[in-house]
């Protein structure tokens, strides 16, 4: 939870997986059962916010050759608008898991629910521009990266991917966002799981963040809390 000038309350979760076992809850109590459990938290929400995990297709050719591939059924991403969570970072590890059609029919499912993404695109011009959303009159842009392999996964000018946090796409991109929007966040895949502590890089990408205007940068992949930094003053949660 983050409050933004007193008047705008914001929740943020690490990694979301609505797949695999997941299924038969949903199957049997409905698509919002897996937030049962925090809906009143997330409802005293303005807005939540979280790392998508999973492509939302049927499609089941996997991209390449990996020890996990994570999916989930089409229609999730209704559970996700009627839990509030209004918008989701795609850049991870999984989200092409099958393919730029897995990732394509992920983005079909968001917006037939009104949920926005930000984080992959169809092309690395796509996947670097933030999805905005306005709160008490303040416009929220929220930029997403991945940092993690496979390097396959990467968007390039002429293919579908995630956001790779190069640093001239990120200061473009923040300098963008900063000079059109109140608020911008940074949504970050980093670091490496079960990782108590960020790596120097991650460090250095945070800061060069805050340095170009960003309001607050909230990391996830580790799948275990990491500490909390205030750089000139700005959040960074690494994990």
């Amino acid at each position: 939870l983050l409050s933004f000038a007193d008047d705008i309350r914001l929740g943020f979760t690490g990694d979301v997986f609505l797949g695999n076992w997941a299924e038969a809850h949903i199957d049997t109590h409905g698509v919002g059962y897996p937030f049962d459990g925090v809906r009143d938290l997330f409802n005293d929400m303005d807005a939540v916010i979280v790392n998508l995990e999973n492509p939302v297709t049927t499609h089941d050719t996997p991209y390449t050759e990996k020890e996990y591939l994570l999916k989930a059924r089409p229609g999730i991403s209704r559970g996700l608008a009627e839990a509030n969570i209004q918008a989701v970072s795609l850049a991870n590890n999984h989200i092409l898991d099958f393919g730029p059609q897995g990732l394509f029919d992920t983005m079909h499912d968001l917006e037939q629910a009104g949920v926005l993404y930000a984080g992959a695109g169809r092309n690395r011009a796509e996947a670097n521009r933030p999805a905005t959303l306005t709160i008490n009159d303040q416009s929220i842009a929220l930029l997403g990266y991945s940092a993690t392999f496979p390097e396959e996964f990467w968007a390039t000018d002429t293919s579908a991917g995630t956001a790779f946090p190069y640093e001239p796409d990120v200061i473009a991109a923040l300098d963008a966002a900063t000079a059109e929007h109140d608020i911008v966040i940074v949504s970050i895949h980093w670091g490496a799981e079960l990782r108590e502590h960020p790596k120097d890089y991650q460090v250095t990408l945070a800061h060069l963040c805050v340095d170009h205007g960003a309001d607050l940068v909230v990391g996830h992949h580790p799948h275990i809390v990491n500490g909390i930094e205030l750089y000139n003053d700005t959040p960074i949660l690494y994990s």
